[in-house]
């Protein structure tokens, strides 16, 4: 199929629609080369959540012994949950530490005294 497009002197010129749709083949080929270049980059990974079954197995763990020195404790755990070690150990870190923060922070009284406004606070008219 032609099309007569016009020309900067009045005249028109017929262009080839089949060679724009080779064109537009050609292109669309190198931006999914491009889109598979870039998938082979190193792309930020998305956070991995644990399921609820491995978050209430790690907490059980960690309510009996919440120091996992024990030999074999990180190896079992990782083949039971199907975790790397690093994961596991990460969380038993995390855990230790919240539990830490949730003690010192209960034990603390408040240093200030509550906010005290310099004015009176009423209800607004409509």
């Amino acid at each position: 199929m032609n099309r007569e497009t016009p020309k900067s002197e009045g005249k028109t010129e017929k262009i080839d629609l089949s060679m724009l749709s080779n064109m537009n083949r050609e292109v669309s080929e190198i931006l999914k080369n491009r889109k598979n270049d870039a998938d082979d980059c190193s792309v930020k990974k998305r956070r991995h959540r644990l399921t609820f079954e491995q978050q209430r197995i790690l907490e059980a763990e960690f309510q009996k012994q919440p120091n996992w020195s024990r030999p074999g404790l990180l190896k079992k755990l990782s083949e039971r949950l199907g975790l790397s070690k690093g994961k596991i150990y990460k969380w038993n870190w995390d855990r230790k530490k919240k539990e830490l923060i949730g003690r010192t922070t209960s034990t603390h009284e408040p240093e200030t005294e509550p906010l005290k406004f310099p004015f009176k606070v009423t209800q607004m008219k409509r």
